[in-house]
C-alpha cells in the first residue's frame, strides 16, 4: 500500500514520504514533479540562488547594517583582564535590508534569534581585540544568515529522481494488486457449502 504524508513542517520544503506495503519509506520532494511550493516562481528561485552564490563570496554582513556593542570579557587575559570592553555584541534586526524576505522565515526558527527585539544576535570573545571580536560576530551573523537562507530555498527533483518515483509507485501499485487477488482467492476458498 502506497501513504503519502506531507511533512510540511520540514524545512518548508515539499516533501513527501511514500510508505511501502512492504514496510520501505523512500521521500519524494514533489507531489507534482516540477511543481513548485507556494509562494515561489521561477523568477524567484533563480533570485534566491544568484544572491546564496553571491553571498558565498562574500565573508561578512556589511558593518552599516549591524548594532555592535562592546563588553568586559571574561576569561584568561593577564594584565589586560577586567581593564577593556573587548567582547563584541552584535545585533542584526530581521527587518533589515541585507536579508530577503523569503529567508525570514528560517531565520526566527535560528537560536540566535531574539524574538523580543526581532533581530538576530551574536557574540565574541576569541580575541582580545575588539575590532577582531567585531569582524567574528559579523562572520558568525553571515554564516548563519546564509544557512537559513539555502534552507528556505525549496530544491525541485531532478527528472531521474521523478522516473525514480513512478518507477517504485508503478512497482508497489503491481505488488499491491497480486496481494490483493491472493487474498480474494484466500477468502473464495474458504467459503463452505452448507448440506440442506
Amino acid at each position: 500500500m502506497i501513504r503519502l504524508v506531507t511533512d510540511a513542517f520540514l524545512r518548508n520544503k515539499p516533501i513527501f514520504s511514500i510508505f511501502l506495503a512492504s514496510g520501505r519509506r523512500f521521500l519524494a520532494y514533489s507531489a507534482i514533479p516540477g511543481e513548485l511550493p507556494p509562494g515561489w516562481t521561477r523568477s524567484l528561485l533563480e533570485e534566491a540562488r544568484r544572491w546564496v552564490s553571491h553571498q558565498k563570496t562574500i565573508k561578512m554582513v556589511p558593518r552599516q547594517f549591524v548594532d555592535a556593542s562592546f563588553a568586559r570579557s571574561s576569561g584568561p587575559g593577564g594584565q589586560h583582564v577586567n581593564k577593556t570592553n573587548s567582547k563584541a555584541v552584535v545585533k542584526l534586526s530581521i527587518e533589515t535590508p541585507f536579508i530577503p524576505h523569503w529567508a525570514k522565515r528560517e531565520l526566527r526558527k535560528s537560536p540566535s534569534f531574539v524574538e523580543s527585539s526581532s533581530c538576530l544576535q551574536t557574540a565574541s570573545t576569541t580575541s582580545r581585540s575588539q575590532n577582531d571580536n567585531l569582524e567574528e560576530c559579523l562572520r558568525k551573523l553571515h554564516d548563519i544568515i546564509l544557512e537559513a537562507a539555502k534552507q528556505a530555498i525549496p530544491s525541485l527533483p531532478s527528472e531521474e529522481q521523478q522516473t525514480h518515483v513512478k518507477r517504485l509507485q508503478q512497482i508497489e501499485k503491481s505488488k499491491r494488486k497480486e496481494e490483493k487477488t491472493k487474498r480474494k482467492n484466500l477468502k473464495s476458498g474458504r467459503t463452505s457449502k452448507w448440506d440442506d
